[in-house]
């Protein structure tokens, strides 16, 4: 699709939307804020025009830098029940281990994050519409792009 490139970071891929506000989505693990900027700088232009990164779900992978980015001032769009996640301490983990738990609790939680609800639609590629699609974690959302069915 046009004005979506794929970044390799760490054993995952993000999207950077390069449009006149530059949006990213997912940010990879922990530690991928170099590369982040590396593919921004591919696309002649700067780190610091990063507008905002919205993240599908609150997993390590998809989720990790959020903190680094967000201290940046990037704001960091997800939903309440992922952002809810990325609020587990490993305390947590060790009163009710599981599998999610311990996910969460890898991915440091950002200080600040902005709600994505269903139905929301974000400003990118002529407005992407948010579903909230739970399953593989309770707050996964998607984007539908107008006119792409």
């Amino acid at each position: 699709m046009r004005g979506v490139v794929e970044v390799q970071l760490t054993r995952v891929k993000a999207h950077l939307i390069v449009e006149p506000e530059l949006s990213l989505i997912d940010c990879g693990y922990a530690g991928s804020r170099d590369r982040i900027a590396e593919a921004i700088g591919k696309h002649g232009r700067s780190f610091g025009q990063l507008t905002r990164v919205v993240i599908t779900h609150g997993h390590p992978d998809h989720a990790g830098s959020a903190r680094e980015l967000a201290e940046e001032g990037i704001p960091i769009l997800i939903h309440p029940a992922d952002a809810a996640g990325l609020r587990t301490t490993w305390a947590d983990v060790l009163h009710r281990p599981s599998l999610g738990r311990v996910f969460s609790a890898m991915t440091p939680e950002p200080p600040n994050l902005t709600p994505i609800e269903d139905g929301d639609i974000l400003p990118m590629l002529g407005g992407l519409r948010v579903i909230h699609t739970p399953g593989h974690t309770r707050g996964v959302s998607v984007c539908t792009v107008p006119g792409i069915a």
